[in-house]
């Protein structure tokens, strides 16, 4: 190890065992641990909590964390589908274990290193840990993935990761009574889909990471959404900014034989349930289908309650896509749905096909003929602008009409 790296690895070291301190010494965390409350998600493999306190001592002031609770393959809470009883059993391993924080915070960040180099079978969270370090280190990160604080062991088997707290999902919203994309115009819509969406994705694959759990359920909305003057896009884009969470299936490598289960059913293409079919880099073709169920959804949530094509993805993959005459039937009904929405004026008419074009090529069935996500991004943002002037004009139009 070259002296240049010592230093950095030293420096690294100080920081987080900083941020360890003060998570530590925080008396609103103290509290939060001596009486938790209810999880705000649930899981495979940890709890997320949501806690206020204060982290930073020179502002002393507090604001609201999300506690992630890694639940490790030794830990108690291992399998927590099995119990609805998620609290119970948080209080009781409370009282029968002291899960407060180490007084020795070198000891505390040691431990949590050792569970994360240890040779356990939990793979997830330390991917999870890994990938978060490098992403949060990269320029910009701040824009694209949830602020990470750091991490600390309870104990020998748990660990909690502290993040920033985010206001709720883009799933959640899409499926919301008021639904706040169906009153704004196309290009607005999908501009968020580029600028909100797969620039973020774009972020990690630049950086050499997929993500492998990409969908609307984890992507969460950094303000509640307040409804501003529609002809402003930027202040509206303002109130839609989101950014990436849940990275315990993140890779940075090549894909192996547990990868054809990584992801949700729905958002997975045919490729990831067929281990002969699987070839290194593969899971940044699997990020790109889910990425482009995530917009076609965003986009039938706005015209309609349904969710044709992820349901119809979802049913193809109880059958490995086996069968996927059904999915290529409910992109073709969401294509027409899209036609007839909106303007049906000649030059909307060209741009809607250019949207669908996009669209299908990243939820092409076969993973050679995919398209990329820089690429795609890039499409949409193109698609917006014109689909902006396209709208003013015709707006104009109706003007002078009346």
């Amino acid at each position: 190890m070259s002296p240049k790296t010592v230093i950095l690895f030293l420096a690294t070291f100080q920081v987080i065992l900083s941020l360890c301190k003060q998570i530590s010494e925080s008396p609103g965390l103290s509290a939060w641990l001596a009486n938790p409350n209810e999880p705000i998600a649930n899981g495979a493999f940890s709890f997320v909590f949501k806690a206020n306190f204060v982290l930073d001592a020179k502002t002393n002031q507090s604001q609201d964390y999300a506690l992630k609770y890694i639940k490790t393959e030794k830990s108690q809470w291992a399998k927590p589908r099995e119990s609805k009883k998620n609290k119970q059993e948080l209080s009781k391993i409370e009282k029968e274990e002291d899960i407060s924080p180490k007084n020795d915070i070198a000891e505390n960040y040691q431990l949590a290193l050792q569970m994360k180099e240890s040779d356990s079978e939990d793979k997830e969270f330390k991917q999870e840990i890994e990938n978060l370090e490098f992403l949060s280190e990269k320029s910009n990160s701040d824009l694209h993935i949830v602020k990470y604080h750091g991490c600390f062991a309870l104990g020998e088997n748990r660990i909690i990761l502290v993040q920033d707290f985010l206001s709720e999902t883009v799933d959640h919203r899409i499926m919301a009574v008021k639904n706040p994309f169906k009153s704004l115009p196309l290009s607005l819509v999908v501009r968020f889909m580029a600028e909100q969406i797969l620039d973020h994705l774009a972020y990690m694959h630049d950086a050499g990471v997929a993500h492998c759990d990409f969908k609307g359920e984890n992507l969460m909305f950094v303000h509640f959404y307040e409804e501003v003057d529609i002809n402003d896009h930027d202040k509206q884009l303002t109130m839609l900014q989101t950014r990436l969470i849940d990275f315990g299936f993140s890779s940075t490598k090549l894909c192996g034989d547990a990868f054809n289960w990584w992801g949700t059913p729905g958002f997975m293409p045919p490729e990831s349930f067929d281990k002969r079919r699987l070839q290194p880099g593969m899971h940044f073709k699997q990020d790109i289908f889910a990425a482009g169920i995530t917009l076609i959804d965003v986009l039938q949530r706005r015209m309609s309650d349904a969710s044709e094509v992820y349901s119809a993805s979802r049913r193809a993959s109880q059958t490995s896509f086996k069968q996927s005459e059904h999915f290529e039937k409910a992109f073709l009904s969401f294509k027409q749905q899209l036609l007839n929405h909106d303007s049906q004026s000649q030059k909307m008419i060209v741009q809607k096909e250019k949207l669908i074009e996009v669209l299908y090529k990243m939820v092409e069935l076969r993973p050679k003929e995919r398209s990329d996500i820089a690429t795609s991004s890039a499409e949409l943002k193109e698609i917006s602008i014109v689909l902006r002037e396209i709208e003013v004009s015709e707006i104009k139009q109706q003007i002078i009409a009346i």
